[in-house]
Order: C-alpha cells, then structure tokens, then sequence
C-alpha cells in the first residue's frame, strides 16, 4: 500500500535545488504532489502588477517542466489558499503540507488560516526558511528587544554561524508520484489578459525561471562582481546583478548565493571580506527589511517617526501623474520612471532619486509611490519597497535625514555620464548632447532648436523648481517638528 503523500505548497519559492521544503518532503520517501495556488484570496497577492504577473506565469511555466523532467508535475488550483489546501489534502489523503514561510502579516495570516483548515482533519504543516539568510524571530538583541538600526543589525548577523549548507542537487528517482494525480488547471487555460502568457514587456530584458538565475548569478560573479562597488549606481551602464526578481519569485535564494560566491572563490580573489562586501551587504538590507516587517507589522504602512503625522503634504494629483508617467521635466527622473514602466524595474540609486524627487519636490506622501512602485516593480517585495520609500521619506526604523534631498541634476551627471540612459528612454531628447540632456530648459536656443526640441511641446520644462522645492521641503518639515514638540510637551 503507498504511503499517504505530502503536498509542498510553492509560493515565492518557484525553484527545485536549495528548496527545503520540497527537500525535506522527497526526504520523506512519500509521494509528493507540488502545489501552486494562483489568485489566492486569502492574502494581498505579491504579484499583483503588469510585470510581476507575467514573470510568475512564466516562471511558472519554468517550474512545472523542471518537474517534469523529474518525473513529478505541478498541481495548479485557484482560489482561497486555506480551502484550496483543504481540499487537495481530502482528495489525494495527504497527512502533511509542506511550504517555505513568508513574513509578510498578510502572509502570515494566511498560514495561521491554513494551519486551523488542516487541524480538523490532522494535517501535519511544516515550514521551512528557504527564502532569507536567518529566520527573522531567531534575532535580537542582548535586551531581547528586536534591532532597528541596520548597522546594528547586519553586524550581529555576520558573527553568527553561516547558514547550513543547502541539499545536494535533486535526482529523478527521489521524486515519487501519488498513484492517481489530482486534477490540475492548465497553465494554458488561463483566461486571456492574466499573467500566463509570455509579453514584450519580460523580453528581452528578462529570461524569468530558476536556470536562467542560475546562468544570470554565474555571468555577474564572472563580470561584474569585482566592479560592484564602483558601478552599482550606474544608470548608463549595467552595473548590479539584476538578480532582484529571481530571488522576488524564489527562483533563486541568498544561501545559494553565498555558496556560489564560495565555489568561485571570488571573495580571496577580490581580497574582499564578508564584512566588506557591498554585493553582499544588499543582501543584508534584504534580510533587514523581512525582519523589520516581521517585528515592527504595523510600521509597514504607518510612518515609525511621527513627526511626519504633522506634516501638511501637497499631494497635487497632477503632478503625482506626472511623476507616473516621466513627465517631470527632469530627464533622469522621467527617464527612471519609464524604464520602470516598460520593464518594470531600474536600479537602487534610481529608485531613491525618483522617491526622494516625489516625497521632498513634489510633497507627495510616500505612501502614494510606494504603491505605484509596488504595482508596477517586477521584484515587487511588500518588505523590501516599503522600507526603501520609508527611508528616503526619513519615518523608518533606519532612515535617512529627511534633510537629504537628492538633487535630480547632480544625480543624473553622476549616474548617467554621457546621457546614454536619458537617450534610451526619453527618444524625444535623443539629439541634444550633454551637458543639456540633463537639464534641456538651461540650454540656448539654438542648441534646442539643432536637436529639434520645442519646450513643453516636445518635452515639458520641469514641473517644479529644485531649489524653491527644496526650501518650501524643509520648512513643511520644520513645521511638522514644532507641532510635533508641542504635542509632546502637552503630553
């Protein structure tokens, strides 16, 4: 008689090797029936955007072959995870779940949800850390009192033990199948306009699926590695490992990562430490971000200074439309934002540029790009964005001074030297030279006119002034801190 199987739920772990739960379930020598769960209601979805979709259908796509070549196949289901879940069980009589934990509090949530739908039949659910370096709830600091400064943080982090070395690679005849397989949707027979189906907007800039970030990790430690430091804020040049939505999706993890740094051995080469190494500090705010959601839920949406509870935003809706669209004015920050439009991404120093530009210049509360960026971001991580918008916006745990504005101008000169990037996504300017292609209202005339461009015909002058922006920034923060004083003093 064959042993009741185990199902292993996927979520945003979409890959075999360095997988633990599907490891541990094929560990099990029972029957492993994969899951995936598309259109979950139980929990705000991740991959809720134009990009992010598409990537998961065909990551999906990637996942269920890699699956089959294992002899195994994925069970696609639609609907409420906890029910879903439920039901597969009764179905196939399967005593156990397994799944990769997430730490979001709408994913945790879910799992709770899951957890009391398989308790009246008896259904054992185990999680597994798949996805992060450490388990955020194994971290705190000598008072017990969790961090919230990243410093501090990533540095406890590095004196702890690394994590344990992955499983070795996955076999054929590990993977044994259920007698009778449950039925499944097809991946072809999602409805027209849903993520399931390959568009222009993934290719070419991207190839989803868990061996083309394998290849993408091998070409950048092989590449780009060594320059890191010095390109990583280049936006004329592709200077990050653009890694960020395979590990999104749990195409890749950061363990597998840091094991392939080893076995490369790039780290003596480079004569680079882990201490050192700002690849893999990127990781470590990673993992800052999953552990600050984890312990501090509600700042994920409400500013953790309060200060910014007092203050007076603008929050003109034209100029929010503006800044969507990349019609600011300003050539790098227009630039940015249709990049992320047409591929869904552009890189960190870009992403700090346009938020800074949105919250401090235009007094657009963060919150408002955080959800454009949520929505329109291939990499899309509930954690991760809002953190990022939080500490440019100077309301995080750990964030800048919300005195630093970036200033568009000097940002594009340094990260976009000879224009190229404005050149690729702003083809209205694609004659004018630098120096005016980072500031085309400054330029004469006669320049203007040589690369055929009519100001705020062709291209807008920009929507604000930088330096009035500035200082109405600073007073409006001004303001929001005397309130603020006062009412602590009332207090």
């Amino acid at each position: 008689m064959q042993p009741q199987p185990v199902i292993v739920w996927f979520r945003n772990d979409l890959r075999l090797e360095g997988n633990l739960a599907l490891s541990a379930a094929l560990s099990s020598q029972k029957p492993v029936i994969p899951v995936f769960i598309w259109n979950d209601k139980s929990s705000d979805c991740t991959f809720n955007g134009p990009h992010s979709e598409r990537w998961l259908g065909v990551s999906l796509r990637h996942l269920s072959d890699s699956l089959n070549h294992m002899g195994s196949r994925l069970i696609i289901r639609t609907g409420y995870a906890p029910k879903e879940l439920r039901d597969l069980a009764s179905e196939t009589h399967a005593d156990h779940v397994y799944f990769n934990e997430r730490y979001e509090p709408s994913e945790i949530q879910t799992q709770s949800l899951v957890e009391e739908a398989l308790r009246p039949q008896n259904i054992v659910l185990k999680a597994f850390n798949s996805n992060y370096l450490f388990d955020p709830r194994t971290i705190y600091k000598a008072n017990n009192h969790p961090y919230k400064k990243f410093g501090a943080f990533w540095k406890h982090c590095l004196t702890l033990k690394e994590p344990n070395p992955l499983p070795l690679p996955l076999r054929s005849e590990q993977f044994s199948s259920p007698m009778l397989w449950p039925n499944t949707v097809q991946l072809t027979e999602m409805n027209e306009g849903s993520s399931f189906r390959e568009v222009s907007c993934i290719k070419p800039m991207w190839t989803p699926g868990e061996a083309s970030s394998n290849r993408k990790l091998k070409e950048f430690l092989l590449t780009s590695y060594e320059y890191y430091s010095e390109n990583r804020e280049r936006s004329d040049i592709t200077g990050t490992s653009m890694l960020s939505p395979h590990l999104s999706f749990g195409e890749i993890g950061p363990t597998q990562i840091l094991q392939e740094l080893d076995q490369q051995k790039l780290k003596a080469t480079a004569s680079v430490t882990l201490h050192e190494d700002k690849f893999i500090t990127e990781l470590g705010w990673r993992e800052f971000a999953n552990y600050i959601i984890t312990h501090f839920p509600a700042s994920n949406s409400e500013p953790s200074n309060t200060v910014l509870d007092h203050f007076i935003w603008d929050d003109n809706k034209y100029h929010l439309t503006a800044w969507q669209s990349g019609e600011t004015g300003y050539p790098i920050i227009d630039a940015a934002m249709r990049q992320l439009k047409s591929t869904g991404w552009m890189n960190n120093r870009l992403r700090m540029v346009v938020a800074s530009f949105l919250i401090k210049n235009l007094l657009i509360p963060w919150q408002k790009g955080a959800e454009w960026f949520s929505y329109l971001l291939v990499d899309a991580n509930e954690a991760s964005n809002n953190l990022g918008w939080k500490w440019i916006a100077g309301c995080g745990t750990d964030s800048s001074p919300y005195f630093r504005i970036f200033n568009p101008l000097t940002q594009s000169q340094k990260t976009d030297h000879d224009g190229s990037f404005i050149h690729q996504w702003i083809p209205e300017l694609s004659q004018l030279a630098e120096p005016w292609i980072h500031h085309p209202w400054l330029a004469p005339i006669d320049v203007l006119q040589r690369a055929q461009i009519s100001l705020d015909v062709d291209y807008p002058r920009p929507i604000v002034d930088y330096k009035t922006s500035r200082i109405r920034s600073l007073a409006a923060y001004k303001q929001a801190k005397l309130l603020y004083d006062l009412e602590r003093k009332h207090n």
